[in-house]
Protein backbone atom coordinates (compact mmCIF):
# COMPACT_ATOMS: atom_id res chain seq x y z
CA UNK A 1 0.00 0.00 0.00
CA UNK A 2 1.29 3.45 -0.92
CA UNK A 3 1.40 5.86 2.04
CA UNK A 4 1.72 9.59 1.24
CA UNK A 5 4.38 11.26 3.38
CA UNK A 6 5.78 14.70 4.14
CA UNK A 7 9.55 15.15 3.86
CA UNK A 8 11.13 16.56 7.02
CA UNK A 9 14.90 16.42 6.53
CA UNK A 10 17.40 14.54 4.34
CA UNK A 11 21.07 13.58 4.42
CA UNK A 12 23.54 12.09 1.91
CA UNK A 13 25.43 9.26 3.60
CA UNK A 14 27.54 8.43 0.52
CA UNK A 15 27.50 8.81 -3.25
CA UNK A 16 25.06 5.92 -3.42
CA UNK A 17 23.15 6.19 -0.11
CA UNK A 18 20.54 8.85 0.71
CA UNK A 19 18.36 9.17 3.84
CA UNK A 20 15.05 10.98 4.23
CA UNK A 21 13.05 11.43 7.44
CA UNK A 22 9.33 11.65 6.74
CA UNK A 23 5.95 11.87 8.47
CA UNK A 24 3.02 9.82 7.09
CA UNK A 25 0.21 12.19 6.01
CA UNK A 26 -2.58 10.22 7.65
CA UNK A 27 -1.26 10.56 11.20
CA UNK A 28 -3.25 12.67 13.70
CA UNK A 29 -1.76 16.15 14.07
CA UNK A 30 -0.59 15.53 17.64
CA UNK A 31 1.00 12.13 16.88
CA UNK A 32 4.78 11.70 16.72
CA UNK A 33 6.10 9.17 14.25
CA UNK A 34 9.02 9.04 11.83
CA UNK A 35 9.48 6.86 8.79
CA UNK A 36 13.15 6.80 7.72
CA UNK A 37 13.69 6.03 4.04
CA UNK A 38 17.00 4.79 2.63
CA UNK A 39 17.84 5.11 -1.07
CA UNK A 40 20.40 2.47 -2.08
CA UNK A 41 20.61 2.25 -5.91
CA UNK A 42 23.09 -0.64 -5.79
CA UNK A 43 20.67 -2.99 -4.01
CA UNK A 44 17.93 -5.07 -5.63
CA UNK A 45 15.26 -3.11 -3.77
CA UNK A 46 16.24 0.53 -4.26
CA UNK A 47 14.14 2.02 -1.45
CA UNK A 48 14.04 0.69 2.11
CA UNK A 49 12.37 2.18 5.16
CA UNK A 50 12.27 1.75 8.90
CA UNK A 51 9.71 3.21 11.31
CA UNK A 52 10.52 5.00 14.57
CA UNK A 53 7.23 5.19 16.49
CA UNK A 54 6.54 7.91 19.08
CA UNK A 55 9.44 10.07 17.86
CA UNK A 56 9.76 12.99 15.46
CA UNK A 57 13.16 13.35 13.79
CA UNK A 58 14.30 16.94 13.25
CA UNK A 59 17.85 16.41 11.98
CA UNK A 60 20.05 13.80 10.28
CA UNK A 61 23.80 13.56 9.84
CA UNK A 62 26.50 11.13 8.79
CA UNK A 63 29.06 9.73 11.21
CA UNK A 64 32.07 9.12 8.98
CA UNK A 65 34.03 5.89 9.04
CA UNK A 66 37.38 5.93 10.80
CA UNK A 67 39.61 3.42 12.55
CA UNK A 68 37.52 1.31 14.90
CA UNK A 69 34.27 3.13 14.02
CA UNK A 70 31.87 2.20 11.23
CA UNK A 71 30.01 4.71 9.12
CA UNK A 72 26.51 5.34 10.47
CA UNK A 73 23.48 7.55 10.02
CA UNK A 74 22.52 9.64 13.06
CA UNK A 75 18.94 10.81 13.61
CA UNK A 76 17.96 13.39 16.25
CA UNK A 77 14.55 14.21 17.75
CA UNK A 78 13.61 17.52 19.32
CA UNK A 79 13.60 15.88 22.75
CA UNK A 80 17.21 14.75 22.41
CA UNK A 81 16.67 11.11 21.47
CA UNK A 82 19.30 9.85 19.02
CA UNK A 83 19.46 6.80 16.77
CA UNK A 84 22.87 5.78 15.39
CA UNK A 85 22.36 3.07 12.77
CA UNK A 86 24.05 1.20 9.94
CA UNK A 87 23.60 -2.19 8.29
CA UNK A 88 25.21 -3.96 11.27
CA UNK A 89 23.48 -2.40 14.28
CA UNK A 90 21.18 0.25 15.71
CA UNK A 91 21.90 2.02 18.99
CA UNK A 92 19.81 4.58 20.83
CA UNK A 93 21.05 7.38 23.07
CA UNK A 94 19.46 10.19 25.05
CA UNK A 95 20.70 13.70 25.85
CA UNK A 96 19.29 13.81 29.36
CA UNK A 97 19.10 17.60 29.67
CA UNK A 98 17.66 18.33 26.23
CA UNK A 99 14.10 19.00 25.12
CA UNK A 100 11.01 20.48 26.66
CA UNK A 101 10.84 17.53 29.06
CA UNK A 102 14.59 17.41 29.75
CA UNK A 103 16.22 18.19 33.06
CA UNK A 104 17.33 21.64 31.88
CA UNK A 105 13.90 22.55 30.43
CA UNK A 106 15.45 24.80 27.78
CA UNK A 107 13.33 23.56 24.89
CA UNK A 108 13.88 21.52 21.78
CA UNK A 109 17.17 20.64 20.15
CA UNK A 110 17.39 21.29 16.43
CA UNK A 111 20.52 19.99 14.71
CA UNK A 112 23.05 17.15 14.93
CA UNK A 113 26.38 17.26 13.07
CA UNK A 114 29.74 15.52 13.12
CA UNK A 115 32.55 18.08 13.43
CA UNK A 116 36.00 16.61 13.17
CA UNK A 117 35.40 13.13 14.59
CA UNK A 118 32.90 14.20 17.26
CA UNK A 119 29.11 14.49 17.25
CA UNK A 120 27.58 17.78 18.40
CA UNK A 121 23.98 18.92 18.93
CA UNK A 122 22.57 22.44 19.24
CA UNK A 123 19.12 23.77 20.09
CA UNK A 124 16.92 26.40 21.65
CA UNK A 125 17.92 28.85 24.38
CA UNK A 126 21.65 28.35 24.08
CA UNK A 127 21.91 24.55 24.14
CA UNK A 128 25.07 22.92 22.75
CA UNK A 129 26.09 19.33 23.55
CA UNK A 130 29.16 17.25 22.72
CA UNK A 131 29.31 13.44 22.60
CA UNK A 132 32.37 12.17 24.45
CA UNK A 133 33.45 9.02 26.25
CA UNK A 134 30.99 9.53 29.10
CA UNK A 135 28.02 10.43 26.91
CA UNK A 136 26.44 13.74 25.93
CA UNK A 137 27.87 16.73 27.81
CA UNK A 138 26.63 20.35 27.69
CA UNK A 139 29.33 22.83 26.64
CA UNK A 140 27.08 25.89 26.33
CA UNK A 141 28.15 27.70 29.51
CA UNK A 142 27.14 31.38 29.41
CA UNK A 143 24.89 30.92 26.36
CA UNK A 144 22.51 28.75 28.35
CA UNK A 145 22.44 31.47 31.00
CA UNK A 146 21.34 33.93 28.30
CA UNK A 147 18.67 31.45 27.32
CA UNK A 148 17.44 31.09 30.89
CA UNK A 149 17.28 34.88 31.22
CA UNK A 150 15.07 35.08 28.14
CA UNK A 151 12.82 32.30 29.41
CA UNK A 152 12.39 34.08 32.75
CA UNK A 153 11.15 37.33 31.18
CA UNK A 154 7.62 38.07 32.46
CA UNK A 155 4.95 38.23 29.80
CA UNK A 156 3.50 41.73 29.39
CA UNK A 157 0.13 42.13 31.08
CA UNK A 158 -2.48 42.36 28.33
CA UNK A 159 -4.56 44.82 30.35
CA UNK A 160 -1.79 47.39 30.75
CA UNK A 161 0.75 46.66 28.03
CA UNK A 162 1.91 49.56 25.88
CA UNK A 163 3.41 49.47 22.41
CA UNK A 164 6.83 50.29 23.87
CA UNK A 165 6.60 47.48 26.43
CA UNK A 166 5.55 44.99 23.78
CA UNK A 167 8.32 46.17 21.45
CA UNK A 168 10.92 45.81 24.22
CA UNK A 169 9.71 42.32 25.12
CA UNK A 170 9.77 41.24 21.47
CA UNK A 171 13.29 42.61 21.03
CA UNK A 172 14.49 40.75 24.15
CA UNK A 173 13.01 37.48 22.92
CA UNK A 174 14.55 38.07 19.49
CA UNK A 175 17.99 38.20 21.10
CA UNK A 176 17.50 34.83 22.81
CA UNK A 177 20.13 32.35 21.55
CA UNK A 178 17.81 29.89 19.76
CA UNK A 179 20.23 27.94 17.59
CA UNK A 180 19.32 26.38 14.23
CA UNK A 181 22.65 24.97 13.10
CA UNK A 182 26.16 24.07 14.19
CA UNK A 183 29.21 23.56 11.99
CA UNK A 184 32.93 24.03 11.63
CA UNK A 185 36.22 22.43 10.61
CA UNK A 186 37.32 20.88 13.93
CA UNK A 187 36.28 20.28 17.53
CA UNK A 188 38.16 23.45 18.49
CA UNK A 189 36.94 25.68 15.67
CA UNK A 190 33.20 25.76 15.02
CA UNK A 191 30.13 28.00 15.10
CA UNK A 192 26.49 27.97 16.10
CA UNK A 193 23.90 30.25 14.50
CA UNK A 194 20.26 31.02 15.08
CA UNK A 195 17.45 33.53 15.42
CA UNK A 196 18.01 37.25 15.85
CA UNK A 197 21.30 37.17 13.95
CA UNK A 198 22.95 35.19 16.75
CA UNK A 199 26.32 33.75 15.72
CA UNK A 200 28.83 32.34 18.22
CA UNK A 201 32.30 30.85 17.75
CA UNK A 202 33.88 28.14 19.93
CA UNK A 203 37.67 27.72 20.13
CA UNK A 204 37.66 24.59 22.27
CA UNK A 205 37.69 26.56 25.53
CA UNK A 206 35.38 29.56 25.32
CA UNK A 207 32.53 31.06 23.31
CA UNK A 208 32.64 34.45 21.59
CA UNK A 209 29.70 36.25 20.02
CA UNK A 210 30.28 37.53 16.49
CA UNK A 211 28.49 40.71 15.43
CA UNK A 212 27.33 40.29 11.83
CA UNK A 213 25.03 43.33 11.92
CA UNK A 214 21.76 41.59 11.14
CA UNK A 215 18.76 40.41 13.09
CA UNK A 216 17.79 37.88 10.43
CA UNK A 217 17.12 34.24 11.26
CA UNK A 218 20.33 32.33 10.49
CA UNK A 219 19.30 28.85 9.37
CA UNK A 220 22.47 27.01 8.32
CA UNK A 221 26.27 27.03 8.45
CA UNK A 222 28.56 25.69 5.73
CA UNK A 223 32.21 25.20 6.68
CA UNK A 224 35.03 24.58 4.19
CA UNK A 225 37.98 22.48 5.33
CA UNK A 226 39.97 23.37 2.20
CA UNK A 227 39.79 27.14 2.62
CA UNK A 228 39.17 27.12 6.38
CA UNK A 229 36.24 29.47 5.84
CA UNK A 230 32.55 29.47 6.61
CA UNK A 231 29.29 31.00 5.44
CA UNK A 232 25.70 31.02 6.63
CA UNK A 233 22.20 31.05 5.17
CA UNK A 234 19.52 33.37 6.46
CA UNK A 235 15.85 34.18 6.09
CA UNK A 236 14.10 37.52 6.38
CA UNK A 237 14.35 39.39 9.70
CA UNK A 238 12.41 37.80 12.53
Amino acid sequence: MVVPVKFVVACAAADDIFLIATIPDELPKDAEFTRLYYLCPETEEVWHYRDWPNEQVVSLCLRREREGVRRAACALTGEGDIEIANSAEETYEKISGAGLMGARALGAVTRIREIGSTLFVCGNYGQVYRRDEIGWTPIDEEMAELGKSALSLPLPDAASVSDDMLRQFTQSMRQAPNFNDIGGISETDFYVCGNGGNLFHYDGKAWAKIDIRTDAILTAIIASQQTKSWSWAKTAPF
